[in-house]
């Protein structure tokens, strides 16, 4: 959840593990917000056994 945000609920549309290289990822999930529903994408990678959220694009 961010900051300062209230109401908002995400769910989980897929998931795809070592996509451009071993230890990433993209998931696509679905955020429920105040401006309805709405779908993004975003990219991980694993550093230092960590993942690192790096990139999000939404529709």
């Amino acid at each position: 959840m961010h900051l300062g945000e209230k109401d908002y609920s995400y769910s989980l549309v897929h998931k795809q593990m070592n996509v451009m290289h071993e230890d990433d990822a993209i998931v696509v999930f679905k955020e429920n917000n105040a401006q309805g529903e709405q779908i993004f994408i975003a990219y991980f990678e694993k550093e230092n056994d960590k993942w690192e959220w790096k990139q999000t694009s939404g529709a």
